[in-house]
């Protein structure tokens, strides 16, 4: 498979990954565990954490089905989630202060196109040559200790608008 149609594949592989996280924590009944990484609310932070585990799922789910690997991979996975979790929150926060209220069509366009971007990065970083050292342990740093924030501020989340359930107001 070329390039191209690899990273069209992740696209649609990160958007899919994300649209099944998104009930999953319903859907087992709920299982607490599946809190780490699927949606348990309909706030902007449990938004943030499907888009982080839709892309690692998917880079996963990649790497082990379709054998594809990069050296780059630690760093394009970091700095792509990192750049679809900055989108989302640029889009919403600058569209809901506009409108005052929250648009399921422009979230899940949003959603989508963040997932362009993280792809695109990663697309990007993956052909280019290998990043010294000291950036793939970074970018391993920085891809746990999103991992760690994420489950720590799902079971103690702090009184800020990011952590509030759009739904319900609480």
């Amino acid at each position: 498979m070329n390039r191209k149609n690899r990273c069209l594949l992740g696209f649609l592989g990160i958007t899919v990954v994300g649209a099944l996280l998104h009930n999953a924590y319903l859907w087992t009944a709920p299982f607490p565990l599946f809190a780490l990484i699927a949606p348990v609310n309909e706030s902007v932070w449990e938004h943030l954490k499907m888009a982080y585990w839709g892309v690692l799922i998917y880079a996963l789910i990649e790497s082990s089905f379709f054998k594809i690997k990069s050296a780059n991979r630690l760093p394009s996975l970091a700095l792509g989630s990192s750049a679809m979790i900055l989108a989302i929150v640029i889009v919403f926060y600058s569209y809901t202060s506009q409108t005052g209220k929250s648009v399921l069509w422009v979230d899940i366009t949003t959603f989508m196109a963040s997932a362009l971007v993280a792809q695109g990065i990663s697309c990007h970083l993956c052909k280019s040559e290998k990043m010294r050292k000291i950036y793939q342990v970074s970018s391993l740093i920085v891809l746990i200790n999103m991992a760690l924030l994420f489950a720590f501020l799902t079971y103690y989340p702090p009184e800020f608008d990011v952590f509030i359930d759009h739904s319900t107001r609480r």
